[in-house]
């Protein structure tokens, strides 16, 4: 059994890459259903994407912008520890300065970050998020969802824009690490349509996405 070192470490290696990978649930093949939002348009800072989820509700849709982090930090705060654990591999308490300082270079950067939020009275809150950061010809991809709003097919919009996103981009496929026992992420990529392979490392599970144009629904 792999000790809860050994994850911790692990868990703070790749956090060093993306905080994001630990933030936000999502996730074989599969026939993949027409998407309530247009993934074929790139979300630039100042484009909004607004749908309705499978339960009716409406969210937006948006590129993540630095103003964001304290929306973040909030969202964060009322996370299960469940879902914490299964973001970020151990019972983080909450997101430092450090941890969202990528946001400030989020347009020069290799980062890549989608939000998916709605309105509640004149606040926008963030219910959701998926973001990659690049590593070479692969990027390195991570999701959550507020616990309230899981189910909803929030991950799967988000996935489906990263991926043509990243692919018109010129990344070749994305990576995720994700325990054994996070189911609901699995079946995120599973449905996602994505050519997937899974591989155990280190006690998580190594999962990859290839990118190809014919696997990507529009």
């Amino acid at each position: 059994m792999i000790s809860p070192q050994t994850i911790r470490s692990t868990a703070w290696r790749r956090s060093s890459r993306s905080w994001a990978l630990r933030f936000f649930p999502v996730a074989r093949r599969a026939v993949v259903s027409t998407p309530l939002f247009d993934p074929a348009a790139e979300v630039a800072a100042a484009d909004l994407v607004k749908g309705a989820l499978k339960d009716g509700n409406d969210v937006t849709i948006r590129a993540m912008r630095p103003d964001d982090k304290q929306r973040l930090v909030k969202a964060f705060h009322h996370l299960q520890p469940q879902t914490i654990r299964t973001r970020f591999f151990y019972p983080k308490k909450t997101l430092s300065e450090d941890d969202l300082r990528w946001l400030d270079e989020i347009s020069r950067g290799n980062h890549m970050g989608l939000a998916a939020t709605v309105t509640e009275g004149c606040e926008e809150l963030v219910v959701g998020e998926g973001s990659y950061v690049v590593l070479g010809r692969s990027a390195e991809i991570g999701f959550t969802v507020a616990d309230a709003w899981q189910g909803g097919g929030i991950a799967s919009r988000l996935l489906r824009h990263l991926a043509c996103i990243a692919r018109d981009r010129g990344v070749g496929e994305f990576e995720a690490y994700v325990l054994p026992d996070n189911e609901p992420m699995l079946a995120v990529f599973r449905r996602s349509g994505l050519p997937m392979t899974i591989r155990y490392a280190e006690g998580v599970l190594h999962v990859t996405l290839a990118l190809d144009s014919s696997s990507i629904s529009r």
